[in-house]
């Protein structure tokens, strides 16, 4: 698969939010996963946070349109495989 013209920096600022989100959640620490639950706990805030991030970054900057968009190609492109 390759990326669309003009989505490089769309795709920089969910790398962003990514690393952002992760830092935040504390995926990096190892305290974090010293249990089972503890695991569980990390990786479910820390994709929440992701979530919350990547929608505020879509909302604030105006991407809705174009964010939309790449979703419904991408629904697109895999009914077509």
């Amino acid at each position: 698969m390759y990326l669309l013209p003009g989505y490089e920096n769309l795709l920089f600022l969910f790398y962003l939010c990514w690393l952002v989100a992760s830092y935040v959640g504390k995926k990096f620490r190892i305290h974090s996963y010293q249990t089972y639950w503890a695991g569980i706990v990390t990786i479910v805030r820390s994709g929440l946070y992701l979530a919350y991030c990547i929608a505020f970054v879509v909302v604030i900057l105006g991407l809705t349109k174009k964010t939309c968009q790449s979703v419904v190609s991408m629904n697109r492109l895999k009914l077509r495989i």
